[in-house]
């Protein structure tokens, strides 16, 4: 219940920097905290994997901002525990997968419509990703046996 529960600060956190509003974090951090499904789950009426990985997601959407701001060593570090956090997530609950996929379709877009494409911390979050995403595939025996890789997921991260 309380790893659960460590999410609701770091999407407000994450939320925080991303629209670089406070007001916008806690309203986003009550709404994760209120929900029917957030207040089901933290009760511990429905143990399940989520209750593992979102928190972990939610960390790794906030290192990924923190590597989108830096500069120098920083993005490659932030980068690589963003991923490392993803790849854990995933190992925990597959349906993570679906978040993957979410976010590359905003990288995507951020790419064409922003030219983002010159941007270091893309380039090396993508590498990061397809590295730390593509081993997790191939050693997680769950991942492997239901064929990550050529999931949609593992596809698009491929070909990215």
């Amino acid at each position: 219940m309380a790893w659960f529960c460590l999410g609701i600060p770091l999407l407000g956190i994450w939320v925080g920097r991303c629209w670089g509003s406070f007001t916008a974090g806690c309203i986003s951090s009550a709404f994760y905290a209120l929900s029917l499904s957030s207040v089901i789950r933290s009760t511990g009426l429905e143990i399940s994997r989520e209750n593992f990985s979102l928190p972990v997601l939610i960390a790794s959407l906030l290192f990924e901002t923190w590597a989108d701001r830096s500069f120098g060593k920083r993005v490659y570090l932030f980068s690589l525990i963003s991923s490392l956090l993803l790849g854990i997530a995933l190992m925990t609950w597959d349906m993570i997968q679906f978040y993957i996929i979410l976010w590359m379709l905003i990288a995507y877009i951020r790419l064409v419509r922003f030219h983002y494409v010159k941007s270091l911390c893309l380039r090396v979050r993508w590498i990061c990703m397809w590295v730390i995403l593509m081993c997790c595939g191939l050693l997680n025996p769950y991942l492997k046996a239901d064929l990550f890789i050529l999931s949609p997921a593992g596809c698009v991260e491929a070909f990215l």
